[in-house]
């Protein structure tokens, strides 16, 4: 006797937010390869910015490139998003401040 197969048929995503998901990955991928170099940590003095800032600025780049209605995310909207995550960080004041 054959193995009865399931009815039910895989969802269908759609293909812009296929492309959007993928450009994600790719900037996330991208920067991880740019900060995960000898050279990158051998400069003195060099501040490497922290996983968690990464993956704000690129859920904050990929945010605004849909927005924008744009397949990828170009520097433009990483400056943007760069920007608008330092204005909302000086926006809340330290306790001590």
């Amino acid at each position: 006797m054959k193995a009865v197969r399931s009815k039910r048929e895989p969802r269908a995503c759609h293909p812009r937010a296929k492309a959007q998901i993928r450009a994600h990955a790719h900037y996330i991928y991208k920067m991880r390869r740019e900060l995960e170099t000898d050279e990158c940590r051998a400069v003195p003095g060099s501040r490497l910015a922290p996983l968690f800032l990464l993956r704000r600025v690129g859920l904050e780049a990929a945010r605004l490139s849909s927005l924008n209605r744009r397949g990828i995310i170009t520097s433009r909207e990483i400056s943007a998003a760069m920007q608008q995550l330092s204005h909302r960080r000086n926006a809340f004041p330290m306790d001590g401040a």
